[in-house]
């Protein structure tokens, strides 16, 4: 989704170390790519599906995300989408990273994953062992 996100008033302070102006980033993808940048190419695509199938679950903009809005999300992975644990936790450590870093850099007024708890992956090691 391209849809522009709006910015809150920010100090000078809370930029100090980053050299990113919120105000140049202007859609969910010119946010996700500053999140992305750097990352391996597997990574690259995979955090960017699974973001993009949140956006398109929640049908907003990152800016306009809630707490209730990424606990559907997670609910209807964990019910409905046939993933595997290991897939559901990390689809929603991706998603959680990506509000995560939207915030710290000043793009998203609130974290919105962070009281998110990632359900535990299954452990298969004992299964595998026997």
């Amino acid at each position: 989704m391209n849809k522009p996100i709006a910015h809150q008033n920010l100090s000078l302070n809370s930029w100090s170390s980053l050299s990113i102006n919120p105000e140049e980033v202007r859609t969910d993808q010119e946010l996700m790519d500053l999140w992305l940048h750097g990352k391996a190419f597997n990574t690259v695509r995979t955090y960017r599906r699974e973001v993009l199938w949140f956006l398109s679950y929640v049908e907003k903009s990152a800016l306009e995300v809630g707490l209730g809005d990424v606990q559907a999300f997670a609910s209807y992975l964990q019910s409905s989408s046939g993933l595997s644990s290991t897939s559901v936790a990390r689809t929603l450590a991706a998603v959680r990273s990506f509000l995560s870093f939207g915030n710290k850099i000043g793009v998203l007024a609130k974290n919105a994953g962070a009281a998110l708890k990632l359900p535990a992956p299954k452990n298969t090691l004992a299964m595998r062992i026997l």
